[in-house]
């Protein structure tokens, strides 16, 4: 995780985008590239930070199909 911060529920965003996937964070990027806007990305499940395979790339596979895994399948 690059950047992570934690907010009240009282702030206030210029933009919110659902979903920090591939194109939510582009969208996000863009938007920040010529401005000073506020933007909040979320995304669904919970902090991830007790599970260290988590915040290594390489570790990846190790988290899928446990809790960490929403498993969704297409």
């Amino acid at each position: 995780m690059i950047h992570q911060e934690s907010f009240g529920v009282e702030e206030t965003y210029d933009y919110i985008i659902c979903g920090g996937g591939t194109s939510g964070c582009v969208i996000a990027v863009r938007l920040t590239q010529n401005s000073t806007a506020s933007i909040l990305i979320i995304e669904a499940g919970a902090s991830n930070d007790t599970y260290p395979a988590t915040a290594i790339p390489a570790a990846e596979e190790q988290s899928l199909k446990k809790v960490y895994d929403i498993s969704h399948v297409t």
